[in-house]
């Protein structure tokens, strides 16, 4: 990635997103509309660069749960059209808003025969794909999909398991992708173009990373922030800490699985553990740049659902523990991007043996661990922003 980036050309296109993005404040009370907090982040982040170079030739559409929608206001000088949707049954959910969104973009794409228009969804999922599909036969438009998560759900039963198994093939129909893991579009979009961008920091707390200052504890500690389940290896970490006894410091903050089992580690005496449970953002940070190290060790369980997200799952927590500054110890992955993955030890091998040998190595080594942690802090601070991410994929749009 080159260390400038520049708006190339004009705004040629026209965009309309179709997703189910909502205002920040209303997350929490808006279960109908099946979103939550990063995806609804993603959505807006996108939608906001969008808005900043396509202006009225941006057109949002989100779902609402009124049964007479009209706009909704996202909160930054955009205003989205809605859809209705059925909420009696998850699949009367998504036949309802298949239909609806055809039927929006029917009546769009009527007004601008002519326009050269790109249309984004929020993923490839075949109740997002087939209204786009089905605009291509009578306009002239393309399809990109904009890749939040993974493209298939491989944990789902039937009738899920068919939905999913049909995104494989709706993927490989779309004209690009923007993506937050390239071996999602390289593998289920083999030959079309895309463009891999960096799961984006809101920037109040890009801005808190920046300026939060913290004092290092005497004693080597080991930080994680985020689910405490087994796809991050929280079982293998369990073992560490039983094994290591006082060795180190451990610090959980986040809710999961894995919970209970961390609530004793904490309370007996045999271990120094300290578990926080879940934490706001800001404490977040501060934990995380007050630690010695910070863990993402994702992608060890060898079970078929685990090894699928470890190539295609976007992970938030690496642009987060980058911003830090703290030195990071990863799973060697797929999923995580091959222009983050120099500013941390990765781990291939994630074993309770391997993890151990690799903490004595970087305890042993720290000086440098931290000079290479600063270089990726100085890397996300740029590259990770919004405003550098929009120009990317807005080129992205207007070269497709």
């Amino acid at each position: 990635m080159n260390n400038s980036i520049k708006v190339r050309g004009v705004n040629n296109k026209s965009v309309i997103f179709i997703g189910n993005p909502v205002p920040e404040e209303m997350v929490k009370s808006c279960g109908v509309h099946n979103v939550n907090i990063a995806d609804n982040i993603a959505q807006n982040t996108l939608i906001e660069g969008l808005h900043r170079h396509y202006g009225k030739k941006l057109t949002v559409v989100s779902v609402s749960s009124e049964k007479n929608p009209t706009e909704m206001d996202l909160g930054y000088g955009v205003k989205a059209l809605t859809i209705s949707s059925s909420n009696l049954h998850r699949v009367i959910f998504y036949l309802s808003i298949t239909v609806n969104y055809t039927r929006k973009l029917k009546e769009i794409l009527k007004n601008r025969p002519n326009e050269d228009t790109i249309i984004i969804t929020n993923g490839p999922y075949i109740y997002m794909a087939l209204p786009a599909m089905i605009a291509r036969w009578k306009h002239k438009v393309g399809w990109v999909p904009f890749l939040i998560g993974s493209v298939e759900i491989p944990d789902e039963k039937f009738p899920y398991s068919l939905v999913s198994k049909l995104t494989r093939w709706t993927a490989s129909k779309a004209d690009g992708a923007i993506t937050y893991v390239a071996k999602s579009a390289t593998d289920y979009m083999p030959g079309k173009p895309f463009v891999e961008i960096f799961y984006l920091i809101d920037k109040k707390l890009m801005g808190i990373y920046r300026t939060c200052e913290t004092k290092k504890p005497d004693k080597f500690t080991i930080a994680y922030t985020g689910a405490l389940t087994n796809i991050y290896n929280i079982d293998i970490i369990i073992d560490v800490i039983k094994k290591t006894r006082k060795k180190y410091r451990w610090v959980f903050a986040g809710v999961g699985q894995n919970s209970e089992k961390i609530k004793k580690l904490a309370l007996d005496n045999t271990y120094d553990v300290e578990y926080l449970g879940s934490i706001s953002n800001i404490k977040a940070i501060k934990l995380q740049k007050s630690s010695h190290l910070l863990l993402c060790l994702k992608g060890g369980d060898h079970s078929r659902i685990n090894q699928y997200y470890s190539k295609y799952a976007a992970s938030g927590k690496l642009i987060e523990y980058l911003c830090s500054g703290t030195p990071i110890l990863a799973g060697d992955i797929p999923s995580f991007s091959d222009e983050i993955k120099q500013f941390m030890t990765g781990v291939k091998d994630q074993r309770t043996e391997q993890v151990m040998r690799d903490l004595e190595l970087i305890d042993g080594d720290y000086a440098e661990k931290v000079k290479l942690a600063l270089k990726g802090q100085t890397f996300a601070f740029k590259h990770c922003s919004a405003d550098y991410q929009n120009v990317r994929f807005y080129n992205f749009l207007e070269n497709l």
